[in-house]
């Protein structure tokens, strides 16, 4: 467990020691008990969100006490969402953007096919994506595709 004393720019810096005896303390006290820490807390670190003070410095000792698993997902692959899905996220996306005022957030997105666009180099390939934008009701649809546009 680690403890982090917040705030430590709205106090005097002479003042900072007494709060980290504090906390050592604290911790002795409250975790004795418990085989793991029967020292208190495994580190306290002194911090400030508002000017980055050891902001760091948290992250880094987090990261020492974690854990080595194996990966979650393979080499390369970043979510376990399907393509389709996170493409169908940025469209709805996009259709959110301009409208907001104007159609409630209950739009939903359906990728009805991708396919790879003929003709195009192998480092810079594109997808034709052909998606189908569901609204609540009729009157929104003139919100998404404009006034006298059929649907």
């Amino acid at each position: 467990m680690v403890a982090l004393v917040t705030k430590i720019d709205t106090v005097a810096p002479s003042q900072v020691p007494e709060k980290l005896i504090a906390a050592d303390q604290l911790g002795r006290e409250h975790l004795a008990g418990e085989k793991k820490q029967a020292d208190g807390f495994a580190a306290i670190i002194p911090v400030s969100a508002v000017d980055g003070t050891q902001v760091d410095t948290v992250a880094d000792e987090l990261t020492k006490m974690m854990p080595i698993s194996p990966p979650l997902y393979p080499t390369g692959e970043l979510t376990d969402e399907p393509e389709a899905v996170m493409i169908g996220e940025l469209v709805r996306e996009a259709a959110l953007e301009d409208v907001r005022d104007e159609l409630p957030h209950s739009i939903a997105v359906t990728v009805e096919e991708m396919t790879p666009r003929e003709g195009r180099p192998d480092d810079r390939p594109l997808l034709d994506v052909y998606a189908t934008i569901h609204v609540e009701r009729d009157s929104q649809k003139a919100i998404i595709i404009g006034k006298g546009v059929s649907s």
